[in-house]
């Protein structure tokens, strides 16, 4: 079979139909190329616009109020001094506080006495919170156990 121009024009014609499909495939790929970028470019601006909108509301919320029980204390003092001399230096004093309505827990006599043993053997550079410690042995000790906080307490010479 000799191919003559018929032939030719025969294979340019087939020719040109593939090379046509095969344009018409490449603009297929690249349109639906396009539409996923655009939807992927959606759906981020989408995801974006949520998640600001989610932050947003998340500052925006007020944080829970702290619930504060605040349980009702009665606060006594206590003075340690040599003798019955009101104006006599004392060698122990103490603010401690403990459960409202309830008596106050503390002997006085018996925490004076530990107080007294405890200032005779006090070490002199103590620090604040080492004397607080003390003074709330000395309370605790005579207070049978009862609950009681330490609020401020003084250590002085014996006279």
């Amino acid at each position: 079979m000799s191919g003559g121009p018929a032939e030719g024009r025969h294979l340019e014609a087939k020719l040109a139909i593939i090379a046509q499909q095969v344009d018409e495939r490449i603009d297929a790929i690249e349109g639906r190329r396009r539409r996923g970028a655009r939807a992927g470019a959606a759906a981020l601006v989408l995801l974006a616009l949520g998640g600001g909108a989610a932050t947003a509301a998340a500052l925006s919320y007020p944080p829970p109020a702290t619930v504060v029980v605040e349980v009702p204390v009665a606060v006594e003092s206590l003075r340690c001094a040599e003798g019955a001399d009101a104006d006599a230096p004392a060698y122990f004093t103490a603010r401690y506080s403990f459960p409202a309505g309830a008596s106050d827990p503390v002997d006085r006599t018996s925490a004076c006495g530990a107080a007294r043993t405890v200032a005779a053997d006090l070490d002199p550079d103590a620090t604040p919170e080492q004397l607080l410690e003390l003074a709330a042995q000395v309370l605790a000790e005579s207070a049978d156990g009862a609950e009681l906080r330490v609020l401020h307490a003084t250590f002085g010479a014996l006279g």
